[in-house]
């Protein structure tokens, strides 16, 4: 359906979807809405106000977050129940929580499961940039 919509509906959806909160678990840990954001800077200082880190330790981790922009539109819960695969097309359902998210966002949320068939999924969905950020999510 996307590729037949004219560029003018398509802008006028990625608007609309641009002001919708983010209600992402593995930032905040409230169902409370946040954002939009629109520097790394705005995200950090909202994720800060959740954690309960003396300032210097707070610092140190920021030192080694990957950069978050571009902000790009994330589906936030990216699962094998959410897939769905008819005569070899690929459709992704599900998308009420989608905000547009730090780039890593989607594969970092994605690696993170617990289902048996989420072990699967890990096994066909590594890369470079999900090593590096399972780096940073360690330490």
């Amino acid at each position: 359906m996307w590729p037949s919509l004219p560029e003018i509906q398509k802008i006028d959806i990625a608007d609309q979807v641009s002001f919708i909160p983010c209600y992402p678990g593995l930032l905040f840990f409230d169902l409370e809405p946040h954002g939009p954001f629109h520097s790394d800077q705005e995200l950090w200082d909202a994720v800060a106000l959740n954690l309960d880190l003396p300032q210097h330790i707070w610092e140190n981790l920021k030192k080694r977050l990957s950069k978050c922009e571009p902000y790009v539109l994330t589906h936030c819960d990216l699962n094998l129940g959410n897939i769905m695969i008819h005569e070899g097309k690929v459709s992704i359902l599900d998308w009420e929580y989608a905000a547009f998210l730090p780039i890593w966002y989607e594969y970092v949320a994605a690696s993170f499961g617990f289902t048996d068939l989420d072990v699967e999924w890990k096994k066909v969905a590594p890369g470079p940039l999900g090593r590096s950020w399972g780096g940073t999510w360690r330490c």
